[in-house]
């Protein structure tokens, strides 16, 4: 039953964010996201483009696995790369019940193909609901923007956020969604983050969470946790990638 559901979760990340041949829809994506990259002085974080492993950042309490790469060069440029990793708890693996979040990177050439296709339109393409959709901080002067759908008759959450990434000294922009829904876990601490001292919700997000969240359409006490674990990760990884320098940094 695990591994089926598994399979489920990265058919449905595959799907959700599947590119929209379509005419732009206006969602005004642009405008409601910030892009005000603030980081440490040492330029933007570095990732590189010719292997997994120096995309995106492990994260304490998580075991990171890469699933596939996504051919989309020709929607987010010849030098883009396209991922699909996943987030379980560590050494307990995928697992009915057990702590599970999917992730989708996008390194793109240029910023305006990322707006150009969103995942507000892959909902709006695909005909699903798009119940609610609200910016929230994640520090260093990102924003990132949950979204709020029903997705096979299970209420689903995604975190996403962009920022500017370095790919051998060009500036690129990268970008993080992260999948959640009501039948797993999104974080591995015994209780999910409410904003206690010591955890990256309440060090970079605190008060200014909950009030952006209180009014999101489709939330739920369920809900609310899955956002809230989403949102804990999303910060975990916008703080080491800062700090750090990315995760190609040493290479």
């Amino acid at each position: 039953m695990g591994a089926d559901r598994g399979r489920g979760r990265i058919l449905r990340a595959l799907w959700v964010v599947a590119p929209v041949m379509a005419v732009v829809i206006g969602v005004g994506v642009a405008g409601a996201q910030q892009y005000d990259f603030i980081g440490l002085g040492d330029g933007a974080p570095e990732v590189a483009i010719d292997s997994e492993k120096n995309i995106i950042p492990a994260v304490g309490g998580w075991d990171l696995a890469h699933v596939t790469e996504i051919g989309w060069t020709d929607i987010f440029g010849q030098q883009s790369r396209g991922d699909v990793f996943t987030y379980t708890k560590a050494g307990v693996g995928e697992a009915e019940g057990q702590p599970f979040v999917l992730a989708q990177t996008i390194i793109a050439e240029s910023k305006s193909s990322l707006d150009r296709y969103t995942l507000e339109q892959c909902i709006d393409f695909h005909r699903r609901t798009l119940e609610g959709r609200q910016a929230v901080p994640l520090g260093h002067g990102v924003t990132g923007v949950i979204l709020h759908e029903v997705y096979d008759g299970v209420p689903s959450s995604t975190l996403y956020f962009v920022f500017p990434v370095s790919v051998q000294g060009e500036l690129r922009h990268a970008r993080i969604a992260l999948f959640g829904d009501i039948e797993a876990p999104t974080w591995v601490t015994a209780e999910p983050p409410s904003g206690d001292a010591g955890s990256a919700l309440s060090n970079q997000v605190g008060l200014v969470l909950d009030n952006a969240l209180d009014g999101l359409p489709g939330t739920t006490p369920e809900r609310a946790q899955v956002d809230r674990g989403l949102i804990d990760l999303g910060a975990r990884i916008v703080e080491i990638m800062v700090t750090t320098g990315g995760p190609a940094k040493s290479q």
